[in-house]
């Protein structure tokens, strides 16, 4: 990692000193994305395995740098916010059939079994890319690009939904229950193409997310993962924003 942020360093201040009139500009992108993602298997008690699908609509935002290399060919980094949602959950078991939840280690001493039935991750990313831009008239452009986002989380929620009405105030269980644990999440590769308008400065259209590969970690909340263990999925997901760019040379 600081290999890398020493590479973009040297990048950014040798095209500076080199190339003066080449365009820059900050970019900000605030979208919605939907992804589906592999099933898997999970052995929650001995008698049979469950067999979990699970789909979610996710969102954030990010902030770029994006300065041309050459003839309208763009490097570009930043920061963004991507809050991963895993909301859509499908679990099978073939001797307790469907249900829309899966089991988790909640901290309780009431020896009850807890599940949640959507569950997501607050990430800080870290972006690098590189962008491609056409011409199509005076005033409108078309843009590609290929992206890398590096994601930390630095908190996570869960929905449990379980009725406490039962339950002693002191014995109450979180229906949205929270954690703060700082970890590397995953890493995420996609495609992004824009078409935009120009109005003197400013640029403003909308940005389609075409996910190439995901990788992420499994989470210890649940029952028989490991924060170490990884997942991963090709295509299966479509993303959709809108950019707005301001030139700043």
């Amino acid at each position: 990692m600081k290999i890398l942020c020493l590479l973009i360093l040297l990048f950014f201040v040798s095209t500076n000193l080199l190339a003066q009139e080449k365009e820059q500009m900050i970019e900000i992108t605030p979208f919605l994305r939907y992804d589906k993602y592999p099933s898997f298997q999970t052995n929650n008690n001995v008698l049979s395995n469950y067999t979990i699908s699970i789909n979610g609509t996710s969102f954030g935002v990010n902030a770029l740098i994006k300065k041309e290399v050459f003839s309208k060919f763009f490097f570009r980094f930043g920061i963004g916010y991507f809050n991963h949602s895993f909301s859509d959950i499908n679990s099978y078991n073939p001797n307790y059939g469907h249900s829309e939840q899966r089991q988790v280690n909640y901290p309780t001493t009431l020896g009850l079994t807890l599940y949640t039935n959507n569950y997501s991750y607050h990430n800080l990313s870290f972006i690098i890319g590189c962008e491609k831009k056409f011409k199509l008239s005076k005033t409108y452009n078309l843009s590609t690009g290929f992206n890398i986002a590096n994601n930390i989380t630095y908190s996570q929620n869960y929905h449990i939904p379980i009725d406490n009405s039962f339950l002693p105030p002191a014995l109450k269980i979180e229906n949205d229950y929270k954690t703060k644990n700082n970890r590397f999440f995953g890493t995420s590769f996609y495609f992004n193409i824009s078409v935009l308008k120009s109005i003197k400065k400013v640029s403003i259209g909308p940005d389609f997310i075409i996910p190439l590969h995901d990788l992420w970690k499994q989470d210890a909340f649940f029952i028989n993962e490991q924060n170490e263990s990884t997942r991963s999925k090709w295509l299966n997901g479509l993303g959709f924003g809108i950019k707005i760019s301001y030139q700043i040379n």
